[in-house]
């Protein structure tokens, strides 16, 4: 895995927590999960994107930004999500703000198995990046999978 400073990654830490606390806060706790929940969301799109456009030679790979993005999803896919999942927050509650199916809940045992998945995905993905293109779309494979078993299930197709 491509070496990352600390001083890197305490940085993009501070800036985080700076527009975290600059950013209003809801009223409501289940909107701010939702929020949350989607930012979580958004990040793992803005670290998929490019590592999917280097699989799909969509554009060129580059070995330092796979790195970088691959990096960044096993992070994410390290966090424990369950604050940002409280009872109350899928689409049938909340519409128009949410996509997130009532059988998220119901089926809590099956999404979080799901997310495990997504965990070991993304972590083996940080191995191979930095690695080849070969590697990459190997990789990326199982990351797509992960992603599409979760979506398929519990995630709506619009708001």
């Amino acid at each position: 895995m491509a070496s990352i400073s600390l001083t890197r990654i305490a940085a993009v830490a501070l800036a985080a927590g700076a527009a975290a606390a600059a950013a209003p806060v809801a009223a409501d706790p289940l909107e701010d999960a939702v929020q949350a929940r989607r930012g979580y969301f958004r990040m793992l799109a803005l670290n998929t994107g490019p590592l999917a456009a280097m699989a799909k030679a969509e554009t060129p790979y580059d070995a330092e930004a796979a790195a970088i993005h691959a990096t960044n999803l096993a992070l994410l896919g390290q966090m424990n999500l369950a604050h940002l999942i409280p009872e109350g927050t899928d689409n049938a509650a909340m519409p128009g703000k949410t996509r997130a199916l009532p059988s998220t809940w119901s089926n809590l045992e099956d999404a979080t198995a799901k997310y495990e998945a997504f965990t070991k995905a993304s972590a083996a993905l940080a191995e191979a990046a930095p690695n080849g293109l070969d590697a990459l779309r190997s990789a990326m494979g199982a990351l797509g999978q992960s992603c599409k078993s979760c979506h398929d299930d519990y995630r709506a197709k619009d708001f």
